[in-house]
């Protein structure tokens, strides 16, 4: 892909990364053990921090909480509307090519 001129390499995020271990079991080590309650549920679409917040029910997760379960957000008194092409994530690195010449 070509932004304003410049090759480069798109990485997106894949729906994976915010799946909970029930339905995606590789994310296990990232969703420990939840207990009970809302804030400790594992519900695709979003992850959860409070691990790395001292409990804190702090959650992250792709704008608009694309491919995320439904009712995140229906549940939510705003107007979320998940659109891939506006609320996708991605990163988007140039390809440098270092070139060394031992011989000058």
């Amino acid at each position: 892909m070509k932004y304003e001129g410049i090759p480069g390499y798109r990485f997106r995020l894949p729906k994976e990364v915010f799946t909970s271990p029930e339905e995606y079991s590789e994310n296990e080590c990232f969703y420990p053990n939840p207990g009970e309650g809302l804030y400790n549920e594992n519900i695709n679409g979003q992850g959860r921090l409070q691990s790395c917040k001292s409990g804190a029910p702090i959650v992250i997760s792709k704008p608009h909480f694309l491919d995320a379960e439904e009712r995140l957000y229906t549940d939510i008194k705003a107007d979320m509307n998940p659109d891939r092409d506006s609320h996708d994530t991605f990163i988007e690195l140039e390809p440098v090519r270092l070139y060394s010449n031992f011989n000058n």
